[in-house]
């Protein structure tokens, strides 16, 4: 009740009502629900009359309805009952936005990412008809989305810039407590983008004294396989993804080592933290560039006939880890808007007024700590382990096999090495 109670008066009215099951997507008409259940007719839902509307099968047909009320049940709303519904979630989905339905993983809760309507349908028109996809993929195709992308990026850079700041905090509704600098203290709006955070309150590490944990590398949202070959089955459809490819014909990385290897796509959206970080421990004995196009990373793309991972601008980071853990590669993945990016190895001593520190070939890394940041934008970090190396948590399994991402905070582990 106190979830869609808006009003504060211990009832649902019929406004409530029709707001409950826009949001919660339960399928009856919201009228004729409200006067099954509203017996005294005084045009409001009391305790027990709400309770009987809880235990109707039609309520109950919806998944996320009775996700809502399980989480309650066990004790995850922790007494704030809006905490975990997200945009889209208790309001009427706006007919100028398309979705993306993603599984929350600290609640179990289905939850939507909303993508403006002229923005999806752009993205469809690029990559889900046949000759558009073969336009985009060309040359002169590569040199607009670099242009772009690059014209975008000065413009972000420019000390007027950050006048877009307070406006993109509220469109997206960030927090930004949790960040090293106040909003008003960056000089450009890329400064703020790739903001820095105090991780270690705010995303504390999983499992902290356990190496042999693998954690998330990003604000992000995950999928993951036990073999790299498993992620062309229904997610990546480019038909130039193999792993030669990916590493570029330059690269001086053994790949017979990695072969069917474990393999995470952790995808950022432009509202995420946008720094990312190593997942394991090791030392690095790689760092390789390779200039591309800019493809979007958004499944719209990924789930098509359009080579994106293996053609996009990346960095190639390896670590060797030793042990139980063998190697690891972290693929940076740039997209369009993001065409820049940084490679850190660790944080500044003094985060507030310095950048972390530089990477470079031979560093000892920390899992956990700062790897890159991304320039504006929303991209994806790729890792691939050797094989049979990783077993993942079984919770982000089920999602991949009912072909769902699950949205992720960095450090929170996604696996343990076996």
């Amino acid at each position: 009740v106190k979830t869609f109670d808006t009003n504060g008066d211990s009832f649902i009215d019929r406004r409530e009502v029709s707001e409950m099951f826009a949001g919660l997507n339960i399928p009856d008409d919201p009228d004729s629900f409200f006067e099954k259940f509203d017996e005294n007719k005084d045009g409001k839902l009391d305790e027990q009359e709400v309770v009987k509307m809880l235990e109707n099968a039609d309520f109950q047909g919806s998944v996320l309805a009775t996700q809502l009320m399980a989480l309650y049940l066990r004790g995850g709303l922790h007494g704030d009952f809006a905490r975990h519904l997200m945009s889209g979630f208790t309001h009427k989905h706006l007919p100028s936005n398309k979705v993306i339905n993603i599984k929350d993983r600290r609640t179990g809760l289905l939850v939507q990412e909303f993508i403006p309507n002229y923005v999806w349908y752009s993205l469809k028109l690029m990559y889900d008809v046949k000759l558009n996809r073969a336009v985009v993929q060309s040359k002169l195709a590569h040199t607009l989305l670099a242009q772009m992308s690059r014209a975008r990026g000065d413009k972000m850079d420019a000390p007027q810039s950050a006048s877009e700041i307070p406006g993109f905090i509220r469109q997206h509704n960030l927090d930004t407590v949790s960040l090293h600098r106040k909003p008003e203290a960056f000089r450009t709006f890329n400064d703020f983008f790739a903001r820095g955070m105090d991780v270690d309150v705010y995303r504390p590490l999983a499992h902290p004294d356990d190496d042999m944990v693998v954690v998330s590398p990003a604000d992000c949202r995950l999928m993951c396989w036990n073999s790299i070959l498993d992620s062309t089955k229904f997610w990546i459809k480019g038909s130039k993804f193999t792993l030669s490819n990916l590493c570029g014909p330059k690269s001086k990385i053994d790949l017979k080592r990695y072969e069917g290897g474990s393999f995470v796509i952790a995808r950022l959206a432009p509202q995420d933290y946008h720094r990312w970080h190593y997942p394991v421990s090791g030392k690095v004995v790689k760092v390789e560039h390779i200039d591309g196009a800019l493809y979007t990373v958004n499944p719209i793309a990924i789930n098509k006939p359009v080579d994106v991972y293996t053609t996009n601008k990346r960095a190639i980071v390896e670590l060797e880890c030793g042990g139980k853990i063998g190697n690891c590669i972290m693929f940076v993945i740039a997209a369009t808007m993001v065409g820049s990016y940084r490679l850190w190895r660790t944080e500044a001593k003094k985060p507030v007024v310095e950048d972390p520190f530089p990477l470079e070939v031979g560093h000892t890394v920390t899992r956990g700590d700062v790897a890159g940041e991304f320039r504006f934008g929303g991209s994806t970090i790729l890792l691939l382990f050797e094989p049979n190396k990783v077993k993942f948590d079984l919770d982000i399994v089920r999602n991949v096999e009912s072909k769902f991402e699950t949205l992720m905070q960095v450090r929170d582990r996604i696996g343990r090495i076996q």
